[in-house]
C-alpha cells in the first residue's frame, strides 16, 4: 500500500468508520460538546445542561453538533445536507465554517481531546495543536496549511469546506452578522476560537446567568412550588433538556420531575413537541 493510499484509508476511517475501530489507532478519539448554564464554570448553576454522547466518527460529530449550534444563532428555515448552503449568509454559516475547521484541523494524536463549550455569552472551540503559521499571517493572508489535508478534502467533497485559505474570513463574518467578536488564540499545545454572543445571536445579558445561578443554588430539599420553578427555569435555559438531567441536578426522582412538568403543562406555562427522546419543550409564558 502506498503512503497516499494509506493516508486516504486512515482519513476515511476517522471520517466514516466505527468508533471502536478508530480507537484502535487513536485511543483519545472523542469530541466533547458541553452546554454550560453560565458565563464560566464558577458562575454556572450546574456543571452543564447538555453534554453530547460520544459519536461514531467525525461525520456524525459534525451533524450532531451542527444541530445543537442551530439553537444558539439565527439560521435558515430550510435544511440541506450541510445545514447551510454555500450561498447562505446566516450566523449558522459562520459557525459551520468554524466547526468544519475545528474537526478537520484537530491534532488527533494528542492526548488532549477537542472540546466545544457553549456558555451564555460565547461559544468556544478548543482544539489540540497550535496554528501551523503565525496568527498574524493567518488573519491577513490567504494561507492554507491544514493539519489533516485529506479530511479537508473529504469535507469539500461533501460541499462543506471553503476554498483553501478562506475559512477564517468566513468565520469572521460572525462579527458583521451579530456584532460579536471572533477571537483566535494559538498556543503550542492548543488553539481556541471564541465566538462572542450578542442579543442578535440570542444572548440576553449576564443577568440571565446570575438569575439562573441564584435561583438554582443552595438547598436541594425544596418546597414543591420552588422545585417546580427551578424545573421551569432549567427548561427555559435548555428546552431540549431531559427529565433525567433535571432530576440529577435537583437530587430528586425522575418521576417527581415528570409530575412537575405535567403540572406546568396544566398551568399552560409550557408544552412539548416531538418524541420523548428527540422532541423539545415550548415555553408558553
Amino acid at each position: 500500500m502506498s503512503r497516499k493510499t494509506g493516508l486516504l484509508t486512515y482519513a476515511g476511517l476517522v471520517m466514516l468508520g466505527k468508533r471502536s475501530s478508530i480507537r484502535e489507532h487513536l485511543p483519545a478519539f472523542w469530541v466533547d460538546y458541553i452546554e454550560i448554564p453560565g458565563i464560566s464554570y464558577d458562575n454556572a448553576s450546574q456543571p452543564y445542561t447538555f453534554r453530547m454522547q460520544e459519536q461514531e466518527n467525525i461525520w456524525e460529530y459534525y451533524n450532531a453538533i451542527l444541530q445543537r449550534l442551530r439553537l444558539y444563532c439565527d439560521n435558515p428555515m430550510y435544511f440541506t445536507p450541510s445545514g447551510a448552503s454555500p450561498e447562505d449568509e446566516s450566523q449558522l454559516y459562520a459557525l459551520k465554517e468554524g466547526l468544519v475547521n475545528f474537526l478537520a484541523h484537530s491534532d488527533l494524536f494528542s492526548p488532549m481531546h477537542p472540546t466545544i463549550r457553549v456558555y451564555f455569552d460565547r461559544i468556544e472551540f478548543q482544539n489540540p495543536g497550535g496554528f501551523h503559521v503565525s496568527l498574524e499571517k493567518a488573519m491577513n493572508e490567504i494561507v492554507s496549511q491544514p493539519r489533516n489535508p485529506i479530511l479537508i478534502k473529504l469535507f469539500r467533497f461533501a460541499k462543506l469546506g471553503e476554498n483553501a485559505g478562506y475559512g477564517i474570513r468566513r468565520m469572521k463574518k460572525w462579527t458583521a452578522l451579530t456584532g460579536g467578536n471572533v477571537d483566535f488564540k494559538s498556543e503550542l499545545t492548543h488553539t481556541t476560537v471564541t465566538y462572542w454572543r450578542t442579543e442578535k445571536s440570542g444572548f440576553k445579558h449576564n443577568s440571565l446567568a446570575s438569575s439562573t445561578k441564584d435561583s438554582m443554588q443552595n438547598s436541594t430539599k425544596l418546597s414543591t412550588q420552588k422545585r417546580r420553578e427551578r424545573v421551569f427555569e432549567m427548561i427555559q435555559a435548555d428546552n431540549y433538556i431531559s427529565a433525567k438531567s433535571i432530576a440529577e441536578a435537583l437530587d430528586v426522582s425522575e418521576r417527581t420531575v415528570q409530575n412537575d412538568i405535567s403540572k406546568l403543562k396544566e398551568e399552560k406555562r409550557l408544552d412539548r413537541e416531538g418524541s420523548d427522546r428527540g422532541g423539545r419543550y415550548i415555553i408558553l409564558k
